[in-house]
């Protein structure tokens, strides 16, 4: 879990240049997290063989959800998907980054894969 998020106020829509990306705790990968006013946001990784995308054209693309600044978990547990996203072109992911920035406001996440 990355320590650091960027916010994306709202009004905006949501665009690949707002993704931040630092070098990810496994090596050769990059990450980048992108928080919403709704307490959802995105948390996108790639280059690494056991991350799903290269980290260059294609990514791994997470809901997430923030704990008020203390620290964010996956949320398995939306409309959108119920896992990660694999393999996700740039386009792909700023679809993926509109559909979170619209679900309504934060109020409950499953933080297990499968429950």
């Amino acid at each position: 879990m990355s320590k650091t998020a960027a916010v994306l106020r709202s009004g905006r829509i949501p665009q690949f240049e707002d993704l931040e990306f630092q070098p990810h705790q496994i090596p050769g990968a990059v990450q980048a997290v992108l928080m919403f006013e709704n307490g959802y946001g995105v948390s996108v990784v790639g280059g690494h063989p056991g991350l799903y995308g290269n980290g260059v054209d294609t990514f791994e693309v997470a809901v997430i959800h923030g704990h008020d600044g203390k620290g964010w978990e996956i949320c398995y547990s939306t409309d959108i998907t119920n896992d990660v996203m694999a393999w996700r072109s740039k386009d792909e992911l700023v679809e993926a980054m509109l559909r979170v920035s619209s679900l309504p406001a934060f109020r409950e996440c499953t933080h297990r894969h499968g429950d």
